[in-house]
Formats: C-alpha cells, sequence, structure tokens
C-alpha cells in the first residue's frame, strides 16, 4: 500500500506521474500545471483512492486528469478538476473500468477537437466501464459532443448538478451512447436533479 499525503505536487515542464500499481491513497494533495503525453495520473492495475485532491491546470493527450483502466478501481471523494485540457475523451475523468465519485466537482475542462470529434469535457465513460457519481457538480466544461458527461458504459448519477456544459455538435449536458445505461436519482437532500439546457429530470413532486 502507498499512501501520499503532500501539500501539492507541481510542474511547469513536461512530465508523467508513474502508473499507479497495488493501493495508492492520495490525501490532501494538489495535481497542476502537468504535461502529459497520456493521462497525468493513470490507475492501471490497481485501486486507488483520492481524497481531498485538487486535478487543476494540468494538460494531457489522453486526459488533463485521471484516467482508469479497465480492471482497476478509483474513490475519488471531496475532490476538484478544474481548469484542465485534453485532446482526448474525459477531460477531467476517462474511466475505462470502475470509478465511484463523491461531493467533488468538475468545472471548466475541456476536451480539444485535433481532427477527431472528442467525447466528455468532464467525465467520460467508456463501453463496459462503471461509474457512480454521488452529490457532485459538474458545470462549464466543454467537448464536441457531452460538453460534461458522455457515456457509453453504465452511469448512475444521485443529487448530482449537471448544468451549463457546451457540447459544439451537441448533448451539451450529456451524451448517452446508444448502448449506454444511466440511471438518475435522488434522496430527500435533493429537491431536484436536472440538466438545464434539456428540460429533463426528476422532480421530488412527481
Amino acid at each position: 500500500q502507498n499512501e501520499c499525503n503532500a501539500s501539492a505536487i507541481t510542474t511547469n515542464f513536461s512530465s508523467t506521474l508513474p502508473d499507479t500499481q497495488g493501493i495508492w491513497h492520495f490525501e490532501n494533495v494538489d495535481f497542476e500545471k502537468f504535461n502529459s503525453d497520456r493521462a497525468v495520473i493513470t490507475v492501471f492495475d490497481a485501486d486507488a483512492s483520492f481524497i481531498n485532491c485538487r486535478i487543476q491546470n494540468n494538460y494531457g493527450r489522453r486526459s488533463g486528469g485521471v484516467e482508469v483502466f479497465p480492471g482497476a478501481f478509483a474513490e475519488i471523494v471531496n475532490c476538484v478538476f478544474a481548469d484542465n485540457q485534453s485532446i482526448g475523451n474525459g477531460t477531467a475523468i476517462r474511466c475505462r473500468g470502475s470509478v465511484r465519485l463523491a461531493e467533488s466537482s468538475i468545472t471548466g475542462n475541456q476536451a480539444i477537437n485535433d481532427g477527431i470529434v472528442k467525447n466528455g469535457g468532464g467525465l467520460y465513460v467508456d463501453v463496459e466501464a462503471s461509474c457512480e457519481v454521488l452529490s457532485c457538480a459538474i458545470t462549464g466544461n466543454a467537448a464536441d459532443i457531452g460538453g460534461g458527461v458522455a457515456c457509453f458504459g453504465t452511469l448512475s448519477l444521485c443529487d448530482t448538478f449537471i448544468c451549463g456544459n457546451t457540447g459544439q455538435l451537441g448533448g451539451s449536458d450529456i451524451r448517452a451512447g446508444l448502448d449506454s445505461n444511466i440511471s438518475v436519482t435522488y434522496t430527500n437532500n435533493m429537491k431536484a436533479v436536472y440538466t438545464e439546457n434539456d428540460p429533463l429530470g426528476f422532480y421530488a413532486d412527481d
């Protein structure tokens, strides 16, 4: 088991954090100003947890934040993903395995078109991947399609605010792939779960 408790990891030069293998725990760590040929953080063949972390102002070709590979798991709690960029799908979180995301915010992230249409400015859930999102805010992100979220696998949204994202070619807040499985629920803590640009949702009075 590996633990990292630090105030900040900051770099102004091209760098790639090592792939995580085994069990990793990051707490109170800031990942800032990384420039990666892959994802800024790659969870590969591992269980990883990120608690009270900030992932911001990074660039990665595949993801500007966290990429979780098939067979890997990441728990992300009370984290901030802000102002990251990538030319891949899923600028903040690219989920190809399993992710639990809770009480976190994903804001101002951008998936950049480099000649190929990009999905998921905030969160991308790949085919056969699964992601649980609880009490989060996904706002102000941008991509060609699915500015906030693009899902082609299984996605569970509970008490989550998805609003004000931009999809240049459609699906500003959420893109649902043909065979995706998306559920939206709420608890008594949340009066409504909705998307702003398309008036669909679950309301407490229904």
